[in-house]
């Protein structure tokens, strides 16, 4: 990836109090304990949660069934990158390879995220986006 990147991982599929009410979010980490909070709707949610903790249901989630048509159409997960923001919305894509050529597929951070883990892609966020918008970790453990 390129070096105005850098990769995360989940941290976690947390449910945040807000002045709204409850709404899950996604955490990222990246390597130096920066974490990365986007709200996400409860459906991509349970979606990316049940992804992560190996679930699988009697029929294919959304995300499942698009991962499958990627690959057979001869489709090749590379990664899932959150590359910019603009007001208070993440734009996402996720990257594919198809023949040999590249190609970016434009998308909530949400799906490309739910896709690409259960492709097992590398996941990554602009370095702009985690030196602004991340906290560390050491002060969500305080905040809880």
């Amino acid at each position: 990836m390129e070096e105005n990147y850098v990769k995360v991982r989940i941290y976690d599929v947390a449910m945040l109090s807000t002045p709204l009410g409850s709404i899950p979010a996604i955490l990222l980490e990246d390597e130096e304990e920066r974490v990365l909070p986007i709200l996400i709707g409860r459906e991509s949610a349970l979606s990316i949660k049940r992804a992560l903790e190996g679930e699988e249901g009697p029929v294919p989630l959304t995300h499942d069934m698009f991962l499958s048509a990627l690959r057979e159409c001869g489709a090749i997960v590379q990664s899932a990158v959150v590359y910019k923001m603009e007001g208070d919305r993440y734009y996402a894509k996720l990257v594919i390879e198809v023949n040999g050529e590249r190609k970016e597929i434009e998308g909530r951070p949400s799906d490309a995220i739910a896709v690409a883990i259960r492709a097992t892609a590398p996941l990554y966020v602009s370095n702009e986006i985690m030196d602004t918008m991340s906290v560390r970790k050491s002060e969500i453990a305080e905040g809880e």
